[in-house]
């Protein structure tokens, strides 16, 4: 009889080893499925931003088309010269057919850092003005927002899409092209945290 419960207890002992090498392993095959996930997930980041750094690079802020023609929110046509009242102003810049969620958020990453909205325009790239001022109700955006069909790099008519940020001063320099990277909140509140630290919030 003894014997018996020995080897009952044996048994026993013997299916919960079993079943917690069982256990462990599925959960070690989880956690390398998961580190699989992460570390494809980070390589596809790691791309894109890669890529933003290489656009950057090649549309310098010479490549902006400093001459083009602004349309205000009463429809007046001005240029940057007479949108420029401070030494420096910050822009952002998106066009038509960028997405308007992505366009939200650096709308409310800016809320966020703005101290003086008149250091601040937003340049949209809509065909038709009603867009322009349509978007600017739905988004709530607290900023003078101008319109403008010009080409906005020069000799870069393939790019005139990107949704880009700079500075821009009094005599029409441009200083710190940014190229906005979609879904990476992070990465550019960064950005608008260093420009407005320095240029913009300093007083």
């Amino acid at each position: 009889m003894r014997n018996i419960r020995t080897l009952y207890l044996l048994i026993f002992v013997l299916v919960i080893q079993v079943l917690t090498i069982f256990l462990l392993t599925k959960k070690n095959e989880r956690l390398k499925s998961l580190t699989a996930l992460k570390l494809n997930s980070d390589s596809i980041r790691i791309s894109k931003l890669k890529k933003n750094l290489e656009l950057m690079y090649q549309f310098s802020a010479e490549n902006i088309n400093v001459n083009q023609n602004l349309i205000s929110e009463n429809r007046d046509t001005v240029s940057f010269r007479d949108v420029i009242k401070k030494d420096y102003v910050f822009v952002i810049r998106f066009a038509e057919f960028n997405c308007l969620t992505c366009v939200s958020s650096e709308i409310k990453l800016l809320k966020e850092n703005i101290c003086d909205i008149n250091q601040v325009i937003c340049i949209s790239s809509y065909k038709r003005y009603e867009d322009m001022i349509k978007v600017k109700r739905i988004l709530d955006i607290p900023i003078k927002i101008y319109n403008t069909t010009d080409v906005f790099f020069i000799e870069e008519q393939k790019s005139n899409e990107l949704p880009c940020c700079f500075l821009i001063d009094k005599n029409l320099n441009v200083h710190h092209f940014f190229i906005l990277a979609p879904r990476e909140k992070d990465y550019n509140s960064k950005y608008y945290n260093y420009i407005f630290t320095e240029y913009l919030n300093s007083d």
